[in-house]
């Protein structure tokens, strides 16, 4: 639910920046500061939630979330002159708390509340979730907007957190009780540095999906791009359960980097929407799902939460940082974008078959 609500958001705020005549530059530097936001409260995660309830720390920040999507809606809904500035602080906390409740949920609620053999799994199937909610949440914003209006879609954002609140609200954690030190700042549950290359690769691969929001994408895409992850995880399942482990990755990229060509090479894009949407969804998901376990296996066993954080900060880093470039950069220039992203995918596949692969392999712990 939060995840949607957040991918919701990315084509209701750039529409309302462009109603309002934002520069390219300000829309990229809106759509961009939520990379910074997410990284705010990071670094005292696990000290929060030692110190206070694990479940009252993420549904504190999903409370703060809720009130700023309201704002957003609220400032949609007046007469009022929009404020470059008010925006931008706005778009920075709907980072900052987005970011928290989500690391809260993934490093901790998550692992705590499943026994020790299931985690993996547990991990697997909610982030596969949050994966559907890249083609899900712009969808249901463009269908909100067409059928009602772009205030009835910050509403619907706002409702969807609300749901989220109710849902963490009836689940009963198991008691745990604090460390005895307890650090307002660390890496635990934050970030995990011995990651880092798999922290770059990942961000590569999503920032060519944020540069794809940029576009004036159609409903009917992200139809075919769901259905694509829904086809992932079938693939996953079937074809790649006893594959080579590195095949998942290349397949992943290679179905990326030929929908981006399907898109360039086609004089009428609208007709290839099904098998482009599919793929990159196929693409896609196969990344996202290989990737979470290269997190797991690498780190060690009391630093499982951390790689769950840190997968999301990749993930969450790429789609706002491309965002950024493609408002850019590529302003008005669909073609140069496609390009763009298609550079940005071949760099994150030679990365991966040339160097990641090899050193994620002599550096695994499980």
């Amino acid at each position: 639910m939060v995840a949607v609500a957040v991918y919701m958001m990315i084509p209701e705020t750039m529409a309302y920046m462009r109603l309002n005549a934002f520069t390219p530059a300000q829309q990229a530097a809106v759509m961009g500061v939520y990379t910074l936001g997410i990284f705010v409260f990071g670094p005292m995660v696990n000290g929060l939630v030692e110190r206070y309830r694990r479940k009252k720390v993420c549904l504190v920040a999903l409370l703060f979330l809720m009130v700023d999507i309201v704002a957003m809606s609220y400032l949609r809904s007046t007469a009022m002159v929009p404020d470059f500035y008010v925006l931008l602080a706005l778009r920075a906390v709907l980072g900052a708390t987005s970011g928290l409740a989500q690391m809260v949920l993934l490093s901790t609620l998550v692992v705590d509340a499943v026994q020790s053999f299931f985690r993996t799994e547990a991990n697997h199937h909610v982030n596969w979730f949050g994966r559907f909610a890249v083609a899900v949440g712009p969808l249901v914003s463009l269908c909100a907007v067409s059928y009602e209006s772009l205030e009835w879609a910050f509403t619907l954002s706002a409702v969807l957190v609300l749901i989220a609140f109710l849902l963490i609200s009836a689940v009963k954690f198991p008691f745990k009780s604090p460390a005895d030190e307890v650090r307002t700042f660390s890496l635990d549950r934050f970030f995990l540095a011995s990651g880092a290359r798999l922290f770059v690769n990942l961000m590569l691969i999503t920032m060519m999906l944020g540069m794809l929001y940029t576009l004036a994408l159609t409903m009917s895409f992200y139809v075919w791009m769901l259905v694509g992850l829904l086809v992932a995880v079938v693939i996953e399942r079937v074809v790649f359960a006893n594959a080579e482990l590195k095949s998942q990755a290349v397949a992943g990229h290679l179905c990326v980097a030929a929908a981006l060509l399907i898109l360039l090479t086609q004089s009428r894009p609208a007709e290839v929407v099904p098998v482009a949407a599919s793929l990159m969804g196929i693409g896609v998901g196969l990344l996202g799902s290989r990737f979470l376990m290269f997190f797991i296996k690498l780190s060690s066993h009391c630093q499982r939460g951390t790689s769950q954080s840190t997968y999301f900060l990749a993930w969450e880093s790429g789609v706002g940082l491309g965002l950024g470039i493609g408002l850019c950069a590529f302003s008005g220039s669909p073609r140069l974008l496609l390009l763009g992203a298609l550079a940005v995918t071949l760099c994150s596949g030679i990365l991966y078959t040339g160097y990641t692969h090899c050193w994620y392999v002599h550096h695994k712990n499980r």
